[in-house]
């Protein structure tokens, strides 16, 4: 099992594993910290402001029970896809990514 990382202001690279409301969102964390790479959990929410304040070399955002078709979606930053890092889509955060460039989401 990987050794737990625990940061020191800089001292790691970081990555932020935005919750969207999955039930495998510690699951992600869990494994992401097993590649020695430190992760925090945060809620889809949190502003582009504070997830560059916080020095994040990646973005991770985890699934949700929703679609982004739903009446209403759950809401988030809508600077997110244009805050210049990189960004890893998993189920409904693939949906986000997806809609925000222009795609479309279809149930088949």
């Amino acid at each position: 099992m990987a050794e737990t990382l625990q940061p020191n202001a800089n001292e790691y690279d970081k990555v932020a594993i935005l919750d969207a409301g999955s039930q495998y969102a510690k699951v992600i964390d869990r494994r992401i910290r097993e590649l020695s790479v430190y992760s925090e959990l945060i809620p889809l929410q949190t502003s582009v402001t504070e997830l560059l304040s916080r020095k994040y070399k990646a973005i991770i955002i985890s699934g949700s029970p929703g679609s982004v078709n739903d009446p209403n979606p759950v809401h988030y930053d809508p600077k997110l896809f244009d805050c210049g890092l990189p960004i890893l889509g998993i189920c409904y955060g693939l949906q986000m990514l997806n809609k925000q460039r222009g795609g479309t989401i279809v149930r088949q």
